[in-house]
Formats: structure tokens, C-alpha cells, sequence
């Protein structure tokens, strides 16, 4: 993922920083090859806590002044630069610190047609679906509380969105996250319609992704198993092509 992670964000951020999970694929070496300007930290973690590792991130974020994001290898922000300028510029003068981005779940609809590591992966494999479209789908008065829930965001009265993948940027030391970064204890001060964070959790759908969807489980403490954190990663290539 990081020979198209890496590029698409190098375009987007001045500076960036990988920290380093043991990794064994030359995840390294791909990062000090195309973004030398970058720091690479290893872990301090001997395995995947899910807690530890957040406290880990925001330690690390707290380096780094102005606008910053925490995201995954499989996380790609999609802005256009010079309108994610405007938006933090215009954020700014109006004493804004927080933006929740759109949460984009990306599928492959040709997962026959494998993804050129030359090019934009954004523009190979963009097919997916707005995470929060329906937030109460299948609940009960389904119908009723999606549409409350609407006309908030609507009318400017909700200030955060429902959804795991809508991540936020901010200007705060650090971005205050529950368990997975999910959500932030700041307030949600912007949200922005054409700021996106594409999640290739189902994309691209071959079988080194879903190898590598099964990979991290081998690092997963027992403690957060037996609370139910990371339940997805013990899912086996069965479970992994029913969600797909």
C-alpha cells in the first residue's frame, strides 16, 4: 500500500512521519525511497495494543505544529491541495481547530483488474459508498432517526458525523482520540463535503490484501481479544469475502 500511500501523500502534507511496526516488507525502505524527507520511528510497542498504540500516535503527533492527521496505511485523504488550503485558511480566520472529513468505504467492483503500482490508486480503484449515508440502517425506527439525523447536518445543529472512517484534521496538540481514533473528545468545528478519507479496506480486492487483512492478528495482545477489540482482524478469508 505504501507505493501508492506514500505519493498521494506526499502531494497533500509538507511533512510525514511512518512509524514502523516491525514491518518485514520493506515498508521502510519504500518510505526513505520516496519521501527521504520523512521520519521513520520504530515502534516502542512489542505488540498491537489497541489503547498503547493510540497513545503512541498522539505522542508522536504532538511534535509536529499547525494542521496534522493520523492516518492508516489503508486510509488516503482526498482533497484537491490548493482547496484543502482554502479550507484550512478559511478554518483559521474563524478560529476553527477541527474538521471531520468524509468517510469513503472503497470496494472493487473489478477485482480481476489488478492495480498498476506506477499509477494513482485513487484513480485505478474508485468505487465505493459514502459510510454514513444510512447511520441507523436496520435499527429501530430506521427510517425516522436517519432522517432526523439529516436534516442536523443539514441545518448546522449536529457537528460531527457518524461513521469509523471519517477522520479528522486538526490544529490541536493532539487529537484527543477514543480507542481506534474513530472519535475525538474536541469539537467538531467544520464538517467539509469535498474532504474525504478513502478507506481500501475492500479495495484492492486480491488475494495479497487479504492475506495481508489476516497478517496483524499475530500481534494482537490477549487482553484486547478477549474484550472484543480488533474482532475484524481474526476474521478468516471466509468472513473477509462475505463483508466484501
Amino acid at each position: 500500500m505504501l507505493k501508492w500511500w506514500i505519493p498521494h501523500h506526499t502531494e497533500l502534507f509538507d511533512e510525514g512521519i511512518l512509524i514502523n511496526h516491525s514491518s518485514t516488507d520493506g515498508s521502510v525502505d519504500i518510505c526513505r525511497s520516496i519521501a527521504p524527507h520523512w521520519r521513520v520511528i520504530d515502534t516502542e510497542l512489542t505488540d498491537f495494543n489497541a489503547i498503547e498504540n493510540d497513545l503512541e500516535v498522539m505522542k508522536h503527533e504532538a511534535t509536529v505544529d499547525g494542521w496534522k492527521m493520523v492516518l492508516n496505511v489503508t486510509e488516503f485523504l482526498v482533497c484537491k491541495p490548493n482547496r484543502l488550503d482554502l479550507i484550512l485558511k478559511d478554518m483559521k480566520s474563524n478560529n476553527i481547530s477541527c474538521l471531520q472529513t468524509r468517510g469513503v468505504i472503497m470496494v472493487d467492483s473489478k477485482p480481476d483488474v489488478l492495480a498498476s503500482e506506477k499509477k494513482s490508486l485513487v484513480q485505478q480503484k474508485c468505487q465505493g459508498y459514502i459510510e454514513d449515508k444510512h447511520p441507523y440502517h436496520g435499527g429501530k425506527l430506521a427510517l425516522l432517526r436517519d432522517l432526523y439525523y439529516h436534516l442536523e447536518i443539514a441545518s448546522g445543529k449536529r457537528r460531527s458525523r457518524l461513521g469509523y472512517r471519517n477522520r479528522i484534521i486538526h490544529s490541536h496538540l493532539t487529537g484527543d482520540y477514543g480507542v481506534g481514533r474513530h472519535g475525538t473528545n474536541h469539537n467538531i468545528g467544520s464538517i467539509s463535503e469535498p474532504v474525504y478519507t478513502f478507506w481500501y479496506g475492500f479495495s484492492p480486492w486480491d488475494q495479497q490484501m487479504i492475506l495481508r487483512k489476516q497478517q496483524i492478528k499475530e500481534r494482537i495482545p490477549k487482553e484486547d481479544s478477549k474484550k472484543n477489540m480488533g474482532f475484524h482482524h481474526f476474521w478468516g478469508e471466509a468472513r473477509l469475502q462475505e463483508e466484501y
